[in-house]
């Protein structure tokens, strides 16, 4: 399997870096090859080609995007991590979805969103679910919810909630049975 995660947030003193730093740490202890993609390194310009993605053939306008398109094109799986804002997820995430056609393709991702409130970014999941479904992607039905996610997850990266160290081995193996079966 060939990870991507993808930290969705681009906002100042975002919480996103230390969720990621926490999920990649539980991946590491389970001994899972990922690369983490972080917006911030794409300054990608909201959609403006004049043909969808999908006709564009993986030929972008601008080199920021081309090189979102080659990243994400290696990869066989994905981890979207991502934050809630007023009940979906941010538009830097969005658009850089937005930006994609055939690199998604078929393949598996799963989620992980958090949120300062007590739901924990499920409407965000619910929101993403159904714009990956436009690329026939087979989102595993677990996702890891982080409510409260600023006093659950420390500066440095660690849970206080055993049972989210869990649930990032569980979704990582399914992530890697489905993609190895597809």
């Amino acid at each position: 399997m060939k990870l991507k995660i993808v930290l969705g947030s681009v906002r100042k003193g975002r919480l996103g870096e230390r969720v990621a730093k926490w999920v990649t740490s539980e991946l590491d202890k389970n001994k899972v090859e990922y690369e983490l993609l972080d917006l911030l390194d794409y300054k990608m310009p909201f959609v403006d080609a004049e043909k969808v993605p999908f006709e564009l053939n993986k030929k972008y306008p601008h080199e920021a995007v081309q090189r979102w398109s080659n990243k994400i094109d290696e990869g066989t799986a994905y981890i979207f991590i991502t934050p809630e804002y007023n009940r979906g997820c941010p538009a830097s995430l969005k658009n850089a979805i937005d930006w994609l056609g055939m690199e998604l393709w078929s393949k598996p991702v799963a989620f992980v969103a958090y949120s300062d409130g007590p739901i924990g970014g499920a409407r965000c999941v619910e929101h993403l679910r159904s714009v990956v479904s436009n690329f026939n992607m087979y989102d595993i039905r677990n996702s890891v919810l982080i409510g409260k996610a600023d006093q659950v997850i420390s500066t440095a990266g660690k849970s206080n909630i055993p049972a989210l160290d869990e649930q990032i081995a569980k979704i990582a193996t399914e992530l890697s049975k489905l993609s190895d079966a597809l």
